[in-house]
């Protein structure tokens, strides 16, 4: 699996587990759901919610985290998708 999770640290904590369970159960296969979460008519989302579960051992892999969408030094105005 890349790194496509530069600036959100919670994705690549995830990816790193994720990563280490297939390559220790060959034979199974992750369901992974991501939703961005919206406040009222804004256009960039204030986060994602992300769950992510085994197809074949649902009970022994299944993760459920937020990631915020924020980055240090980054002010995002949410509701015109501009940044400074």
């Amino acid at each position: 699996m890349t790194n496509s999770s530069v600036g959100f640290p919670q994705f690549y904590q995830i990816q790193q587990i994720l990563d280490r369970f297939l390559a220790a159960h060959q034979d199974d296969a992750v369901a992974y759901q991501v939703i961005p979460v919206y406040v009222g008519s804004e256009l960039v989302a204030r986060g994602t919610h992300v769950l992510v579960q085994s197809i074949n051992n649902p009970d022994q892999f299944h993760y459920n985290v937020w990631v915020f969408n924020s980055q240090s030094e980054v002010a995002i105005d949410y509701v015109s998708g501009s940044i400074r």
